[in-house]
């Protein structure tokens, strides 16, 4: 017959094999005969925390307990328990006895780490991972979880440092391969294909692992493959179908794809699992300005809707009193994610390089994901630049009242990475949307909306929360690019065929669109149709081709194109006639088209997104390209294409009338808008 000891043994042996049904027969077999043994009753609870049995766990380890209450382990594993059982106070004081009894096991120290974290203490709990890692230098979790807390509070590039040890120490961990894939993304360090292959690689190490399937659709969004990245999102979704991050970014993946009905859907089913994720609700917002059949006054409600669910409740600041002189020098913040190499980058350039210094002090609250050199060149012309990429939006409106902002601007409006919520705290006592968006905030603290009266004539203050602050004769000033294509000679000069064409957002592609170019290829003899955006491959451009052929367009009379061989404004060197878009235009792809000598034709609808176009129109004298119904644009367009020698001629000189115009007039515009600005100060 067997002593208690080598029958201990022997379970041991079974319980580390992972013969825990085996192991369990033979606890209970020693407690039978001796139910005084303390460590069988350990072992035996610990096998039903394995179990998920977390109630037997802490009965049978409590029994440990009880018969030798000095063993460290014992209350080690019943610290586990209750973390599990999301006791955490119980946690933390069963971890600090075992610690107590025996501190210079590393396990414990993790452990106790986790339950600190989730009670909040981040500070202790990096404290005791800290400990975990100086018993075991090679301890990937201690590694991987120490980064996490690191990042959250802003220390990224240490982070990192600790996510490269969790890798190197454990290769095939795959949260360190995940969280360094974050964090290098976070600080622009990695490509996104090096970033990419450590997101491949957490897949394939541990294939349940949903969070990585959904960062590894980012990435490959962000290298041009959509329909991968759908697949990855959708395989997150099959994981863990609530997982509402992966539903945003589906829904984003879709738009890009032109698939808006799918889009809105997909968010739809995100916001009834998170009616309190403000950002999906604005990406709703969003997509919202794509369709149709969307009425100004519907788009408004929706809008305001947001502000009725999302920022009800918040108390605005209640701000010290100022010098409140009309024409003393003004505090001027902006707030934008998109100060780089972006639209916003752009058309903002002029307030930064020529507003008069004595009168305005430009704060900048930059949330800037990817900082690129024309971040740089913007960083090098504020007064004061801000990286609030990782501030709570509290944090960022009490640092706005303390460095008393006059005038607050946000250039982002429903975009992603927005801080709406930040406004409605109202940091500053004159607030204003400007630039980022083409439609009301929705926002009652919100005080103005810079336009003009093209793309909001006398009439649409009732689209708008905001009251609006016109400019003349435009509310943009484009910044040309320091590098572009030369203009080449028309492209219907060699070819004798006329090319319409566009560089559209597929999102903007919509039916009646197609429709109508459809109904102009038709209508307009030797010509065709040129369509180049970096998300026309795969799935995208079977539908967009199979929606052509089916309005009875032949296949050898469009082309649609990915690859952007020179960069995206060389393409224009192979249009004729630029096409816009509606009720979304294409205000930047406007600017650009017109940039490389070729003519744009723009439908002026019923909403500031359908009228953008109109407007850069107005600004350079060119109203006559500007249709308000479908047999106009349709007339412009055909009057254009049937006179090659005046494209010819409007070729070799858009450009120079585009510089010596209002449009690219940067001291002009930064004058204007200082003005605007100065005027909504007066008002207060």
């Amino acid at each position: 017959m067997n002593s208690t000891p080598e029958l201990l043994a022997a379970a041991v042996e079974l319980h580390r094999a992972g013969q825990l049904a085996q192991a369990e027969q033979v606890y209970r077999h020693i407690l039978a005969a001796d139910p005084q043994v303390p460590d069988a009753w350990h072992l035996l609870g610990v096998i039903a925390h394995q179990s998920g049995d977390h109630a037997a766990a802490l009965e049978c380890i409590g029994r440990a307990i009880a018969l030798h209450p000095r063993d460290p382990a014992y209350y080690g594993n019943l610290g586990s328990v209750l973390n599990t059982l999301d006791r955490n106070p119980e946690a933390v004081a069963a971890f600090e006895h075992s610690l107590a009894l025996d501190p210079q096991q590393p396990k414990p120290w993790f452990n106790y780490g986790n339950a600190l974290r989730a009670l909040a203490r981040t500070d202790d709990a990096m404290a005791a991972y800290r400990r975990a890692l100086a018993l075991a230098p090679p301890y990937a979790e201690a590694h991987t979880n120490l980064g996490v807390l690191l990042r959250e509070q802003g220390q990224i590039a240490a982070a990192v440092e600790h996510y490269r040890a969790a890798v190197a120490a454990r290769p095939d961990f795959a949260p360190g391969l995940f969280n360094l894939g974050n964090a290098l993304q976070a600080l622009s360090l990695a490509s996104p294909v090096e970033t990419l292959s450590l997101y491949e690689a957490a897949v394939r190490l541990q294939p349940d692992y949903h969070e990585a399937h959904t960062n590894l659709g980012v990435l490959l969004k962000q290298t041009g493959r959509l329909d991968e990245s759908v697949t990855a999102y959708q395989a997150a979704l099959r994981l863990n179908p609530t997982f509402v991050e992966a539903l945003s970014n589906l829904a984003v993946a879709y738009q890009d794809l032109g698939l808006l009905a799918d889009a809105r859907r997909t968010l739809e089913q995100a916001m009834a699992l998170d009616p309190d994720f403000t950002e999906i609700h604005s990406n709703y917002l969003f997509i919202a300005n794509y369709f149709p059949e969307l009425s100004p006054q519907q788009l408004r409600d929706l809008h305001v809707r947001w502000t009725d669910t999302q920022v009800r409740g918040v108390e605005p600041w209640q701000l010290p009193s100022r010098d409140r002189r009309p024409d003393r020098r003004l505090r001027i913040g902006l707030v934008s994610p998109d100060l780089r190499m972006h639209p916003v980058g752009r058309f903002i350039a002029a307030w930064f390089e020529h507003h008069d210094r004595t009168q305005f002090e430009t704060f900048v609250y930059a949330d800037v994901q990817r900082a690129d050199d024309w971040t740089a060149w913007l960083q090098a012309r504020a007064a004061i630049w801000r990286d609030v990429r990782h501030w709570k939006h509290a944090t960022l409106a009490e640092q706005i009242v303390a460095d008393e902002i006059d005038v607050l601007v946000d250039l982002a409006g429903h975009t992603s990475h927005n801080r709406l919520p930040v406004f409605a705290m109202r940091p500053a006592p004159v607030q204003i949307s400007y630039l980022g968006y083409p439609n009301t905030t929705g926002l009652t603290t919100i005080d103005y909306l810079i336009t003009d009266a093209i793309a909001d004539p006398p009439g649409y203050e009732s689209h708008y929360t905001e009251h609006l602050l016109r400019l003349e004769p435009g509310f943009t000033c484009f910044y040309p690019p320091e590098v572009s294509p030369d203009v080449n000679e028309l492209p219907a000069g060699e070819s004798g065929m006329i090319t319409f064409g566009g560089l559209h957002n597929l999102a903007k592609l919509n039916d009646d669109v197609l429709d109508l170019w459809a109904d102009l290829l038709r209508a307009t003899p030797n010509s065709r149709l040129l369509l180049v955006r970096d998300a026309l491959c795969g799935s995208a451009k079977t539908r967009i081709s199979d929606a052509l052929v089916s309005r009875c367009i032949d296949a050898t009379r469009f082309e649609l194109r990915h690859e952007l061989i020179g960069g995206h404004l060389a393409a224009y060197n192979q249009i004729d006639i630029a096409l816009d878009t509606f009720p979304w235009s294409g205000h930047t792809t406007a600017c650009e088209a017109l940039w490389m000598g070729v003519p744009v034709v723009t439908l002026a609808t019923d909403r500031h997104a359908g009228r953008m176009v109109a407007s850069v129109l107005h600004s350079i004298g060119r109203d006559a390209w500007v249709a308000t119904n479908r047999d106009q644009y349709l007339a412009i367009a055909q009057r254009l294409a049937g006179d090659h020698e005046q494209l010819a001629t409007l070729r070799r000189n858009l450009r120079r009338e585009l510089v010596a115009s209002p449009l690219c007039d940067t001291v002009r515009f930064s004058d204007q808008l200082a003005g605007a600005f100065r005027q909504a100060w007066q008002s207060l």
